[in-house]
Parts: structure tokens; sequence; C-alpha cells
């Protein structure tokens, strides 16, 4: 019974993008919804995409169209043409469509490699004149470089080695490749609203002096900045239909970087073709902290200078605006007029929930953009932005730990009356005891007191005493679980267990005091937030001390503080499962991001190059002492062990050492390793994700 709920609740609909398809001011609205969904019968995850049009209260839906093998889709500022960058069965495509007819079709297999689709590097974007398609693409290696080594972008990014800026022109079918001399890697492209000559703009990415690309997903700290891209000439011209079966050469005439080298900026747009907007995080420290937003007016960019609209926060009051907190990407559209004042949204992590926040590109002024986010029905929703139309419209999903995701259209001026709130579409079970079951589990979020600002999410079957309890803190560090709702936490509360979900010390959302007073602390201020939360929990009745009681679980940093739990408290705990996790912190190789083993430990990194290739002794012993391996010799709980073979992240060695560790100690209880080949950091494929669910609930059960 519980495999299938979880099952079922896996394989819903998450949303992950739309497009508004017509101006707000027609007689319909038409969006189209991207969602993923994960598919246990063929053991992959699949996108799906369908049109949904309202119209004075009617809602009307086309039927869902499987379109896995589109990389990325993206309609023109006029909307009347789209660009789809297709991969199928080793062929790659470039389709440029009109309404609903296929105008132009190129293979482009034999010019390059992959397209790039990843929030970090990935570009489709129109011309201003509509006549030019810019993209992303792995350059096509040479024979030379069969076996030259080649530094990737790490976990995740693996095959992102080379990517370049490519141009499609679909007047005469030619593709063009942007050729840099420099060492800077560009990706996140968009055309600049100028027309006498053409002009980019990018995030631009840069090596270490030793020749590293650090690791950048979820990492917003790395060497990165925003580009203008100045071409000689109109991308589209010169070009005759002779070339169109070969690959020509652009040649930037200049390219300038635009912010600071102590920020490390992402994710460009541009707001009615005068204005540049960007995120930045701090250069260096934690890989994810407070964000900033910036932008620049196009319109005199040779005098111009960034202008940041909203800084980082370092201590709010309690209630206030914490700062923002943000993902890889701003939304592809995320513009709106509000009532003349235009404005950017974003979702934003504020406290254990996320938010969606207005934010004025006039005066910087930072507001919730929905009044309904303090909840007055009592759930605890977090909210996610999908997009919106540049005017007074956008579309997002809400979701919390009983409800699945709610897909919503909210208009801020319906013909001069006001706001309207829509219902487009939600995401639920279809099995009415799946259904039940989650309406009848309750949530909380607990604040843990003299820890501040620690609080924890509380997940369990209502009405019901003597639960076991299941601790699980998050990994980064410098993230946080919020109330969205998570199927497999839903799924093992519905076995019959309180789930516990601290944020502690160090998690985002709560302002950069707090960011910053883990660093050098890892292994003892998060250790004692978790532990407190735990006895907190206790002294509410929501949890029971004994054998069969207490038990944790986490991955990679959650991971770290789930054996550290277990070492440092070890009656209390009796069976713990870890994913991916930090045990030897003196280990900085084999690992996409070394530079966390030095500065959330206490030491001095620079950006600009890698840690020293030898580890002091004294350091060294340092980092290991602050590590769970250290305590190994007083573990008492049953473990399970979760290890990915292709983790770029964390050293899956890190795992095994521990493992034999506990395997060869006299009088422990249990232990056991499972190992996911081909997985990577999250263990997220659909059967890793399957069988991990399935083999955590059977270890807790089995205490």
């Amino acid at each position: 019974m519980g495999s299938d709920m979880y099952r079922e609740l896996s394989e819903l609909p998450v949303p992950v993008g739309a497009q508004f398809l017509h101006p707000a001011n027609s007689n319909s609205t038409g969006i189209e919804i991207a969602t993923s969904i994960r598919d246990h019968v063929r053991n992959s995850k699949r996108t799906m995409t369908k049109s949904i049009y309202a119209s004075q209260g009617t809602i009307r839906s086309s039927l869902p169209q499987d379109v896995s093998d589109v990389v990325l889709s993206s309609l023109s500022p006029s909307l009347k043409y789209r660009a789809i960058l297709r991969s199928k069965e080793g062929k790659r495509f470039i389709e440029l469509w009109v309404d609903d007819r296929l105008l132009h079709l190129k293979d482009v297999t034999s010019l390059h490699g992959d397209f790039s689709g990843d929030e970090y590097l990935s570009s489709l974007s129109f011309s201003p004149k509509e006549d030019s398609v810019i993209y992303t693409a792995e350059a096509k290696p040479s024979d030379t470089e069969t076996f030259r080594y080649i530094p990737s972008f790490g976990e995740g990014l693996t095959a992102r080695k080379t990517p370049v800026l490519f141009v499609y022109h679909p007047g005469n079918d030619t593709l063009s490749r942007i050729a840099f001399d420099g060492p800077v890697i560009y990706g996140q492209a968009l055309f600049g609203p100028f027309t006498e000559s053409e002009t980019l703009f990018a995030t631009g990415y840069e090596r270490t002096s030793d020749d590293r690309l650090l690791g950048i997903k979820g990492c917003f700290n790395r060497p990165s900045g925003i580009w203008k891209i100045e071409l000689s000439s109109p991308i589209s011209s010169n070009i005759n239909k002779d070339s169109k079966d070969s690959l020509l050469t652009i040649k930037p005439k200049k390219a300038t970087k635009l912010t600071s080298n102590t920020l490390s900026c992402r994710s460009l747009r541009i707001y009615n073709q005068h204005i540049l907007v960007w995120i930045a995080n701090a250069s260096g420290g934690p890989h994810a902290s407070c964000s900033t937003l910036h932008s620049m007016d196009l319109t005199s960019i040779e005098a111009g200078q960034p202008r940041t609209l909203v800084e980082s926060v370092w201590e709010p009051k309690e209630e206030d605006f914490p700062g923002l907190y943000l993902g890889p990407a701003l939304a592809r559209d995320p513009f709106i007029l509000h009532h003349g004042d235009p404005s950017v949204l974003v979702t934003s992590i504020w406290g254990s929930r996320s938010s969606i926040l207005r934010i004025s590109l006039t005066t910087g002024r930072v507001e919730k953009a929905l009044d309904i986010t303090d909840d007055c029905d009592g759930e605890f929703w977090s909210y996610t932005l999908l997009a919106a139309d540049g005017k007074q419209q956008m579309v997002f999903f809400r979701s919390s730990p009983r409800i699945p995701c709610e897909l919503i259209l909210y208009d801020y001026d319906v013909s001069g009356i006001g706001e309207s709130w829509t219902d487009l579409a939600s995401f639920g079970p279809s099995s009415a005891d799946t259904l039940r079951a989650l309406q009848s589990l309750d949530v909380q979020i607990i604040k843990i007191p003299d820890h501040f600002p620690a609080e924890t999410i509380v997940v369990r079957p209502k009405d019901q005493a003597n639960l076991p309890c299941v601790i699980n803190p998050h990994g980064g560090p410098h993230a946080t679980t919020t109330t969205v709702f998570v199927p497999s936490t839903s799924a093992l509360a519905i076995e019959g267990y309180a789930i516990s979900q601290p944020n502690y010390t160090g998690s985002l959302g709560f302002g950069e005091k707090y960011v910053r007073a883990l660093m050098g602390q890892c292994g003892t201020l998060d250790v004692s937030d978790c532990i407190a939360s735990v006895r907190h929990i206790l002294s509410l009745g929501l949890a029971q001390e004994g054998p069969g009681k207490l038990f944790v679980m986490g991955g990679s940093h959650g991971g770290f503080l789930a054996a550290h739990l277990i070492g440092q408290y070890p009656e209390t705990f009796t069976s713990a499962v870890m994913r991916n996790p930090v045990i030897s912190a003196g280990d900085v190789w084999g690992s996409d991001i070394p530079d966390w083993y030095f500065s959330e430990f206490g030491y001095d990194f620079h950006m600009s190059q890698s840690p020293p290739y030898t580890v002091g002794s004294r350091e060294y012993e340092a980092l290991q002492h602050a590590s769970p391996v250290s305590y190994v010799q007083d573990v008492r709980a049953a473990v399970l062990l979760m290890l990915g073979g292709s983790d770029h992240r964390v050293n899956p060695k890190q795992g095994l050492g521990y493992y034999h560790a506990l395997k060869g100690r006299e009088g422990n209880r249990k232990v056991d390793l499972l190992w996911f080949d081909g997985e990577g950091h999250p263990l997220e494929g659909v059967e890793a994700s399957r069988v991990g669910w399935e083999r955590t609930r059977d270890w807790f059960q089995s205490a």
C-alpha cells in the first residue's frame, strides 16, 4: 500500500514552466504550461505541455502532449514565431514555427554537440527583428581532443565543457558560431535592443588560474559576470544560401564586462527593450547567500552604470523582509506593469516558505505580490512564479505538504475593477484513498527556543499520539526546506511518522547574518540547532524518546548532520539513513566544489584560484575533527548508506570508508549500503528515488 501511494504521489505532474500565448487584453488569455512527471513504467522523467485558455471564468485546455525530446522552446517578442531545439535519437534539430505550421527545419547534428537546456548556460532568444535566434550548445570536438582533458562545469553538468553561442538565421537557413578569443565561457545570452549593429548580453563564467571550472549547480558564488558583446555588423548580413550546409564564424568586435569582480552575476532579462535586469551574489564565501538585484538602462549604456535595486539584508526584524534568496535563474518572463509601475516578479525564500515578491524597477521597493500569501485559510502554502505577461497577469502554482500543486492565473486589474484569481488546474491524486491520506496530515512550522532563527517544519498524521519521528535536515548547508509539496515526505508521513525538517542556522531566508554565522562552525552550530529541534518537539509531545522512536535521515550536508547526530548523541537515535553524505571534510579532492571544504570550515578561499594542492597537517586535523568520521567509534544506530557511483560533488569513497569503518566495529547493530551506479549526487533518478524511499521506510520499520 505504501509503495503504491508513493508511486502515485511521485507521478503527479509538477509545473516547470509557462508562456503566455496571447496578449492580456484579448478576449481570452492563453497559457502554455509545461509539467514534469516521473514515469515508473518507463523508468524515465517526461515533459508534457498543454495549452489552457481562460475567458470570463471559463477554462478550456488542450490534451497534454509529450515533448520530452524538446530541449528548449521559446516564443518571439510578437508571439508570432516559436523556436524549438529538439534532440531525438542522437539527432539535433532547430525548428521555427508560425502558428501550427513548420516554417523551417534544420539538422545541426553535424555542426555542434548537445544543446544546453539547463538554467545555468542555456540560451534561446529571438533578435528584436525576429530574423535570428541565439542558443547555446557544445562545440563539436575535433579528433585531436579525443583524449585531451577538458574541465567540466561539475555535478549535474559534466557534459558541459565547451559551451558555445550559436546563431540561426531562418531567412537563409544558415548557422553561425560566435568565436571568442578569451578564456571566458558565455551562456544565458540575449539579443540587445539595438538594431544599428548586433549587440548581445550574456553571463560569462571564468576558469580558476589553474584551469579548473568549479561546479556551478546550486553554487551562486562563482567567478561570473554580465557581459556586453558587440558584433562588427548585423548578424544576418553577408550570408548567402550557399553557406547553409556549413558552420560560419562570427568574430565579436568587443566584449565588455559590465559588473564588478566582487559579485557573481547571472540570469539577465530585458524589460521593454531598454532595462537590463540580473541577479548577483557575493563572490566567494557560502555557495548560496542573500542575493541582490541589479539593473541598467540600455538607452544610455555608454554612460550608464549598474544600479542596485535590492541590497542584501543583514539582520531583519522578525517577520520583516529577510532579503532575496533566489534560485539559479529568474522566470523566463518575469515582468509586469503593476498599476503603471514596471516591476519584476521573483520567487524567493522567506523563512520556511517560498513567496512571490514584486520589485519596482523604478524605486526598488519590495513587497509580496499576493496578499493571500499570509494564508487566511490556515494552509502553509509555498508559491512559485511560472511566468508574467509583461502587463497585468501572472501564472504561478502553490502547494503544501497536504496539497499538491494548484495552478493559478492572477490578474492585477480586471477591467479596472480590481484583482482576480482564477484556478486553472489542480494536480492532485486521482485515488480517493490517497487524497484522504493527504488530508489526514497536519503541518506546523515550529520555532526553536533560544536558537533563533532555527525552526522546523513538522508533517505528521493528525490526532495520533506516540508516533515515531524522523529528523530530516536539509543539505547545502545554505539551502532551506520549505512547505512545498514533496511526495517522498508526505508519503513517509502517511506511513505513520512525524517528519521534522529543521532549518538550522545557515539556512536561507532569515537574513545574511545567519547565513554567515555558520561559516567556520559546521559540525557544531548546525548540529546544536538540530538536536535542539529534537528536544523541543519532544517537549511538545510531537515525538517520544526510546528504542524505535527517533530516527534521522539526510543527504549531502544533511547526511553530514545525520552522521554527526548519531555519533554525538549515540543513545538518541535508533536508525539513520544517509544519502551521499559528507563524512571526511579533509578529503577535498574528488569533488567539483573543493572550496566548500575550506570556506565552510572557516578557511579563506579566493575564487580566482583553487585551494592549495596540499592540505597542511594542522588544517587536515581540524577538518577531520569537524567531520562525522571523528565520532564513528561512538555510533550505535543502525545505518543505511545510499551512494551514487557518479557523484561528482561528494566523493563516494567517503561513504564507502564510513561503511567499512562501521562494519569493522564490534557490537554494531546493523549496517548496509546501496550503490546506485550511474547516479549523481541527488540520487534523483526515477528508480533510484523509488528504491531509496522504499528502503528508507523498510529500514525504519525494521528498527
